[in-house]
């Protein structure tokens, strides 16, 4: 048996050897199809399919929401939540917070890092195992912490470092552990911290927890559940985290995100490419094997039975599989390499992105499945021989056998209608996009940050003041046209709250149901940001501390409250306890969440009486000039001040389409590389046609056709094949259209000119490939072709 498979793999080596641009096309078309699917297949896997790096990952939960404590945070690190004893479906329950930004400071060298804070019986929930050292305990204070493999490898050396203090936002902390390298929750952490609200906590800023949950072994997800709506109707009846606490999800589900839709979409896409692959391959065989009548003919006269033929053709297509194999996982190597620079930032699970042993062993898997897939057919076409006339002619069969390979071009032209309508649809989806006013002008200016630790800068003078010499250095430099800060950048967060804008002279409003976006900024802040000013005027030099506070507030702010008179000088302030703001400027409205969204309404304060840090700075003017200014603005106050998140303020935008552009960018290049095997297996099929019927062509002609008689023919029969195809794909990109749909911006799935436009081109390339068929149909020499017989 063995030496049977030996001599046929030696056999089909020499005959591929004998055809090296039959084998080389072949292997190349498989190589696309296969590397494609590897390299997608080696993100889902990484996403949606990898075990997590936790102990009890299948028992792990998450509520959308849920209070850490009745009370609010503990003062000092939290250990259990105190309510834990009304959900017996939980052994352990732990929380931790997204990550916020620290000033980490080693010798001389500050550095930026993102530190979250967790709860004591955080590693312990979630089943992590220190790479070196320890987790928290109950005798640490809030001065301890967990470092991150990458942080520990790059930053310390991956020495010995547990037991070290180092300087956390100019805190002394001491190191006690080191996580192992494949744990990063929430991604992206570079040290974790206890959770604190103390005075001694080491991080600032907002935070925002999530729970982590691990239920007992003999617990179900919907008792959870039942269990967490009980809790809430008991506790939270009323609180805007009522509705969240019961809607629980597995951890991979939040780490996952809406990752799901977009790789699911670049699945069934590469799917598609393959399909068309082994189509196109399959044609090629059945080409191959019209010249090969003859010699099939031989060795079925000779005694080889149909099963024997049907092995050897079987043979070849799979030594062509595995070579398209080894090539399409080159090409994914690659190829997983430009999908991860396209990715959006956030996108999970990067760091477990790779080609391993499971994605080499799909890689082996799909290459057999795919040699058998397309190798299976051609062979039992190939084998049917007819004796008689195949010693006399050299061909296998007549023209009606052939006519049987139409399906390969329906197939592919349908299949590639749907991608090119997919990646129709998102580019439509991207420009649309593209063309929203954000509400700023991000050309020509770029963004950075800079944080002030409280241990070092402990009251609000110390921290305005250093603000205001900072900006005034940058706006010192030469090149620089405009600079100013602000808590939160548009188009990346904002720190709101619904409230009732209580309106001086006007009577309170029943119910606080306007949410409205909070942001402190300084003088120049508009002009750097390029914000338009629509009414009154925007913070300058007047506006010291010692001064009335004055706000600044969005155009459909003021459209609510105030309708078509004028805000200027109302005073508003959100609670009783606070001063009143005097309004002084209107300015445009600016998108806050993504592009995709309203603007909210928006209040601008003067970050001098607020107390809000505005760290994010905005300067416009030539980019070196500009960066180069705060840089040197900042060592030149604090050289202990790390300037961290440095980009053209025109990132912010293209980060809030990121994912848009992502899936644009691969469904595209998939549309793009279906549109040219679609072609090749045209061309291919209507070949392999026109070969099978000589004959019939060369009687045609003898008989009086004309050669452009034959030429007509050949164009539609072509034609009909490919229309039919549209029909078919029209439906299917109907159908996949619902798939696009929640990742569609402002487009409709079924967009009329967009499936009229990818129709239109596919058929032009289409009918573009049926001209050299059938021109080589229309030359056929009648002579020539009756002496054959």
């Amino acid at each position: 048996m063995f030496g049977r498979i030996g001599g046929d793999l030696r056999f089909a080596f020499r005959q591929l050897a004998r055809r090296p641009g039959f084998a080389t096309v072949a292997i190349l078309t498989l190589g696309l199809g296969i590397g494609a699917n590897t390299a997608i297949f080696s993100v889902v896997d990484a996403v949606l399919l990898r075990s997590l790096p936790f102990e009890h990952e299948d028992r792990l939960v998450s509520p959308a929401s849920m209070p850490l404590s009745l009370e609010g945070f503990p003062e000092g690190p939290a250990d259990a939540f105190e309510f834990a004893d009304e959900l017996p479906a939980f052994e352990r329950l732990a929380a931790w917070t997204r990550s916020n930004g620290v000033n980490l400071m080693l010798g001389t060298e500050p550095v930026r890092a993102e530190a979250s804070e967790v709860t004591l019986g955080f590693f312990p929930t979630v089943g992590v195992r220190m790479q070196e050292g320890r987790s928290f305990s109950a005798a640490d204070d809030t001065h301890v912490a967990v470092l991150g493999h990458r942080l520990w490898r790059d930053r310390f050396g991956g020495g010995d470092v547990v037991g070290s203090t180092v300087s956390v936002n100019g805190r002394p902390v001491t190191i006690v552990g080191v996580a192992g390298s494949d744990f990063e929750l929430p991604e992206g952490t570079d040290l974790w911290l206890p959770l604190s609200t103390g005075p001694d906590r080491v991080v600032e800023g907002t935070r925002s927890a999530t729970t982590v949950g691990l239920l007992r072994e003999d617990a179900t997800i919907e008792q959870a559940r039942a269990e967490l709506a009980l809790f809430a109707e008991r506790h939270l009846e009323g609180s805007w985290m009522q509705d969240g606490v019961s809607r629980v999800r597995t951890l991979r589900q939040v780490m996952v995100g809406d990752s799901r839709t977009p790789l699911m979409i670049l699945l069934a896409a590469t799917a598609l490419i393959l399909l068309i692959a082994c189509s196109n391959v399959a044609n090629l065989f059945l080409t191959r094997a019209v010249g090969r009548g003859h010699e099939l003919t031989v060795r079925a006269s000779l005694g080889a039975g149909r099963g024997r033929l049907v092995q050897q053709l079987t043979t070849e297509a799979l030594v062509i599989a595995v070579a398209g194999g080894l090539l399409g996982l080159v090409l994914a190597f690659w190829t997983l390499d430009v999908i991860v620079a396209a990715a959006p930032a956030d996108f999970p699970r990067f760091a477990a992105m790779g080609i391993d042993v499971r994605i080499l062993g799909f890689a082996a898997a799909l290459s057999v499945v795919t040699g058998l897939l397309f190798g299976i057919w051609p062979a039992l076409r190939g084998a049917r021989v007819d004796l008689a006339a195949g010693m006399k002619t050299g061909r296998l069969g007549s023209g009606s056998g052939a006519v049987r390979n139409g399906p390969l071009v329906v197939g592919q032209v349908a299949l590639t209608l749907v991608l090119l309508v997919g990646g129709g649809l998102l580019l439509q989806s991207l420009m649309r996009m593209r063309s929203v006013d954000p509400g700023f002008t991000p050309e020509g200016a770029i963004t950075a940050s800079v944080s002030l630790p409280r241990a070092d800068y402990p009251d609000e003078p110390m921290r305005d003041g250093f603000m205001a010499q900072l900006l005034e250095r940058i706006r010192a430099t030469p090149g620089v046209e405009a600079a100013g800060g602000v808590n939160f950048l548009p188009l990346s967060t904002a720190l709101g709250f619904s409230a009732a804008l209580q309106i001086d002279g006007r009577p309170d409003p029943d119910r606080p149901d306007d949410f409205v976006g909070f942001f402190a900024a300084t003088p120049g802040y508009f002009d750097a940001v390029g914000q338009p000013i629509v009414e009154g005027r925007s913070f300058d030099s007047r506006d010291v501390a010692e001064a009335a506070p004055v706000a600044v507030i969005s155009r459909s702010l003021a459209r609510r409250q105030w309708g078509d008179e004028s805000p200027l000088g109302a005073r508003v302030r959100f609670s009783e306890d606070e001063e009143w703001y005097t309004i002084v400027g209107v300015a445009g409205d600016v998108r806050t969440w993504g592009l995709a969204d309203a603007a909210p309404l928006q209040i601008y304060l003067s970050s001098n009486h607020t107390g809000v840090l505005p760290g994010r700075l905005v300067v416009r003017g030539a980019r070196a000039a500009s960066i180069a200014a705060v840089r040197g603005a900042v060592a030149g106050l604090d050289a202990s001040l790390p300037v961290h998140s440095v980009s053209p303020l025109s990132d912010v935008v293209r980060a809030r389409m990121a994912e848009q552009r992502f899936l644009a960018q691969l469904l595209t290049t998939f549309a793009l590389m279906a549109l040219t095997l679609a072609g090749a297996g045209i061309y291919g099929v209507l070949s392999y046609r026109v070969a099978s019927r000589r004959h019939e062509m060369g009687v045609r002609l003898t008989f009086g056709a004309r050669s452009t008689d034959v030429l007509g023919l050949v164009l539609r029969e072509g034609v009909r094949l490919v229309a039919l195809g549209v029909a078919i794909g029209i439906l299917g990109a109907l159908a996949s259209g619902r798939l696009l749909a929640g990742v569609l911006f402002d487009v409709a799935p079924t967009h009329p000119a967009t499936l009229l436009a990818a129709s239109v081109f596919l058929v032009g390339v289409s009918i573009a490939a049926c001209l050299a068929p059938a021109t080589r149909a229309s030359r056929v020499d009648p002579a020539v072709v009756l002496r054959e017989d």
